[in-house]
C-alpha cells in the first residue's frame, strides 16, 4: 500500500476540503438537516416498512416482484432488477425490496426539505412542508407505506431542486436525465406515465428552444411507448401461475403461492383491464366520491401562502404562469384516468399534491434570486408570526388524507381529542 500517496491525499485534498467546509457553515447546516432528515424518515416509517415485509403483505410486495422471468409483463422491469440484485448478492428479495424502498424514501424526504429550504421567505412554504399529504402522510396512513409512487416523486423533487439551484449559464440537463429515466419507471408501474406532465413543465419552464424540444419529445415518446406496451402485454393466467410460483419459492413459504394466485397484484395481470371499471358503482365508492371535494378543497389550502408569490409571476412572467397551468391541469386531468380503476384515490391525490407543491416551491425560489418584484407573504404579514403558526399547526393537525376509504379523517388533534373524551 502506498502510504505515501495516502498521506499526501490527506494533507493536500481531503483535509483541505474539510476545513474548507467547516468555514461554510451554510454548508454544514444543510449537511446536519439532511443527516436529521434521514434518520428521522427512516425511524418514522423504517418499522412499518419492515413490519410489511415480514409480513409478506400479499398486495405491496408482490407487486414489487413482478418481474420478467415469464415474458414480458407489466409493472415487471423493477421486480427483474430486484431478483437479478438479489442473485448477485445472495440477498432475500424482501431486503432488496426494503433497501431501495426506504433509499428513495430518505431521498425524497430530503430532496422535498432541500427544495423548500431554497425559498428565502419560509412562511410561504411551511404550510405546505407539513400538510397532511407531504410528509406527515405516510406516518399517518400506514396503507401508504412500501408503495412505488415514492420513487417517482423522488424523480420529480430531484428535477425541481436542479431547476431551483440552477445557475443562469449553465445549460438544464436535469429534465432529460429524468426522461430518461421515465421508460424505467413507467415499466415499474404504468401509472407514472399519467403524471410525465409535470417533468414537461418543469422542461417547459426552462425555455428550450426548437432543438431542445424535439430532444425532449424524443425522450417521453420513450414512456408512451412503454406506456402502450403495459397495456397489450397486461399478462395472462400463465404469467401469474409462473410469477407466484417463482416468489413463493425465494421467499420460502408455500402459502404465499395461494394467496397470490387468489388475490394480488400478481393475480391481477390475468384479468381484463376492464374489470377495474366498477370501483364507482358500489357502495365503497361512492363513499369516497363523497369524500373528494372535501379532500381537494383541504389539499387547496396549504397552497394558499404561495398566492402572493403566484400572483407577481402571474403579473411579470405570464408565459412561465400560463406554463404551470397548461402542464399541471394536464397532469391532473390525466391521473383522473386511475379514480375508476383502483381504491387508492388518496394516494393519487397525494402524487398530484406533492409534485405540484414541490415545483411550485422551485418556481418560487428560482424567481426570488432572479429578483421577483414585491412579493410578500399577506398572509403571513396580517396574522404576525404567532397568528400564522397557530394557523398552520391548526390545519396540519386537524386533519388527514387517507390512502383508501373515505379519504379525510381527523389528524393529530382529533385522535388526541377521541382518546381524551373517549
Amino acid at each position: 500500500m502506498n502510504w505515501p500517496a495516502i498521506r499526501d491525499f490527506w494533507d493536500r485534498d481531503l483535509l483541505h476540503t474539510l476545513i474548507a467546509a467547516r468555514r461554510n457553515w451554510i454548508w454544514l447546516t444543510y449537511v446536519g438537516l439532511l443527516v436529521v432528515v434521514a434518520l428521522a424518515s427512516i425511524a418514522v416509517v423504517g418499522p412499518m416498512a419492515i413490519d410489511k415485509v415480514a409480513s409478506l403483505d400479499k398486495w405491496l410486495l408482490p407487486d414489487w416482484l413482478i418481474s420478467y422471468e415469464a415474458g414480458f409483463v407489466r409493472r415487471g422491469f423493477l421486480g427483474q432488477v430486484i431478483l437479478s440484485v438479489g442473485s448477485l448478492f445472495g440477498a432475500p428479495p424482501q431486503l432488496v425490496v426494503l433497501t431501495i424502498y426506504l433509499a428513495a424514501f430518505v431521498a425524497l424526504c430530503s430532496l422535498l426539505v432541500l427544495t423548500f429550504a431554497q425559498v428565502r421567505q419560509p412562511a410561504a412554504v411551511i404550510a405546505l412542508a407539513f400538510a397532511p399529504f407531504m410528509f406527515p402522510f405516510e406516518a399517518r396512513s400506514a396503507p401508504s407505506v412500501l408503495h412505488k409512487e415514492t420513487l417517482f416523486l423522488a424523480l420529480v423533487a430531484a428535477v425541481a431542486l436542479a431547476f431551483a439551484l440552477r445557475r443562469p449559464d449553465r445549460k438544464p440537463w436535469a429534465v432529460e436525465a429524468a426522461l430518461c429515466v421515465m421508460p424505467m419507471l413507467v415499466l415499474t408501474h404504468e401509472m407514472f406515465f399519467l403524471y410525465s406532465p409535470y417533468i414537461l413543465l418543469l422542461a417547459a419552464l426552462t425555455s428550450p428552444g426548437p432543438a431542445r424540444r424535439a430532444r425532449i419529445a424524443a425522450l417521453w415518446s420513450i414512456s408512451a411507448v412503454c406506456f402502450l406496451a403495459s397495456f397489450v402485454f397486461h399478462g395472462d393466467a400463465r404469467i401469474t401461475a409462473s410469477l407466484c410460483l417463482g416468489m413463493a419459492r425465494r421467499i420460502g413459504e408455500d402459502g404465499l403461492l395461494d394467496s397470490c394466485l387468489a388475490e394480488g397484484p400478481m393475480q391481477a395481470l390475468s384479468q381484463s383491464l376492464q374489470d377495474g371499471w366498477l370501483v364507482l358503482s358500489n357502495e365503497y365508492g361512492r363513499e369516497m366520491a363523497q369524500s373528494l371535494p372535501l379532500a381537494v378543497f383541504l389539499v387547496g389550502l396549504a397552497f394558499l401562502p404561495l398566492l402572493p408569490f403566484l400572483n407577481r409571476l402571474q403579473i411579470s412572467r405570464p408565459k412561465e404562469m400560463q406554463s404551470i397551468w397548461i402542464w399541471t391541469i394536464a397532469a391532473v386531468v390525466a391521473s383522473l384516468v386511475l379514480f375508476p380503476v383502483a381504491v387508492d384515490w388518496g394516494r393519487f391525490i397525494r402524487i398530484n399534491a406533492v409534485a405540484t407543491g414541490v415545483i411550485l416551491a422551485a418556481v418560487v425560489a428560482r424567481a426570488q434570486k432572479e429578483g421577483l418584484p414585491g412579493a410578500s407573504d399577506s398572509l403571513h404579514r396580517s396574522l404576525g408570526w404567532a397568528g400564522y403558526l397557530v394557523f398552520v399547526a391548526t390545519y396540519c393537525a386537524s386533519w388527514q388524507l387517507y390512502h383508501l376509504a373515505t379519504l379525510i379523517g381527523p389528524g393529530y388533534a382529533g385522535s388526541i381529542l377521541a382518546k381524551a373524551f373517549p
